[in-house]
This record gives C-alpha cells, sequence and structure tokens, in this order.
C-alpha cells in the first residue's frame, strides 16, 4: 500500500492535509469520502446514491456545497 496525501481547503479556507494508504492513486470521490469519513463522520453515513448516474461525484459535491470543502490536489506522501 502507498501513503497518500489529500491537499484541501476546509470551511474556512485555511489549507489543510490528510494522509491515507491506497493501492493506487486515488480519485477525488475516493479522496472525498476518506475527508468525510475523519471530517463529517455523520454525513459520512449518509446515501449519496444517484438513482440515474447523473452525478459520478455525489460526495466531492456534498464537501463542497454542505461543508465548504474543496479537494485541490491529490499526491504521492513522502
Amino acid at each position: 500500500m502507498k501513503a497518500w496525501e489529500v491537499i484541501f481547503l476546509d470551511q474556512k479556507g485555511v489549507k489543510q492535509s490528510l494522509r491515507f494508504e491506497s493501492e493506487r492513486e486515488p480519485s477525488f470521490e475516493v479522496a472525498a469520502h476518506e475527508i468525510l469519513s475523519k471530517w463529517f463522520p455523520v454525513t459520512q453515513r449518509l446515501d449519496l446514491n444517484d438513482f440515474e448516474d447523473r452525478n459520478p461525484t455525489p460526495t466531492v459535491e456534498l464537501l463542497k456545497e454542505h461543508h465548504g470543502v474543496t479537494i485541490h490536489t491529490i499526491q504521492e506522501a513522502s
């Protein structure tokens, strides 16, 4: 497993980072799930399925619209 670091802006516009392990480079959606589970554990339990698959990244949009969190980059941790 490789260590990955997600750089994002939190609700106050402060640059934050979160490290987690994944076999390959995670997508923004996977990174959004990691942020949600660590920063907003209650929200993580919501069902974000879009029944007609209109939204490929519902968690990314949830973070941005409801929590003010914007993911900027995902990079391999050193």
